[in-house]
């Protein structure tokens, strides 16, 4: 009779998985945005501890080289940059959002479709310091254009939706 020895205990699989992600977050050192995305990922997963010695590296490394990140095109990259960088303790601007605003602080038509990225924004204020003013002003201007537009204000203004009137009377339109 034939028999196989295979030589992967739960063990070892896991310690070949964990090298393989080490290796993915090396290999994505050239590609801020993949890496950042890789990150929070791993982030999410609840397993970076596993890995905190090779984010720490990397994030270093993306601090160091892209302080302005004047190439970055998509808002939900600059909000991932904003967000992990503070929770892992690093001082980042958040002009890297002007170039995603008006001179009024207003989204460009373009991004308020973006639903990736606006929910990215708003997971990058919870990590928002005293002075960062253009989260609140590209909140409350979405908030303006998209929820307490003519279509769901009048309802909010003719029910007493347990004082949600009082809530949201600040973002009024009118």
């Amino acid at each position: 009779m034939l028999t196989w020895h295979v030589d992967y205990t739960p063990q070892s699989q896991l310690e070949q998985l964990k090298e393989d992600v080490r290796t993915e977050i090396r290999a994505t050192a050239s590609n801020p945005s993949q890496q950042l995305q890789l990150i929070d990922a791993i982030q999410r997963l609840g397993v970076e501890y596993h890995f905190q010695e090779e984010i720490n590296h990397a994030l270093r490394k993306m601090h160091e080289k892209h302080q302005n990140w004047e190439n970055i095109d998509h808002i939900y990259t600059a909000d991932l940059y904003i967000r992990i960088l503070r929770l892992e303790g690093f001082r980042v601007s958040s002009d890297i959002f002007k170039k995603f605003v008006d001179d009024e602080g207003k989204f460009g038509e373009g991004l308020v479709n973006d639903v990736l990225g606006i929910l990215a924004l708003y997971e990058a204020t919870h990590f928002r310091l005293h002075g960062d003013d253009i989260f609140v002003r590209m909140a409350t201007t979405f908030l303006q254009r998209n929820f307490l537009n003519e279509n769901l204000f009048p309802f909010m203004r003719t029910r007493d939706n347990f004082g949600t009137n009082c809530m949201f009377s600040q973002f009024s339109t009118d």
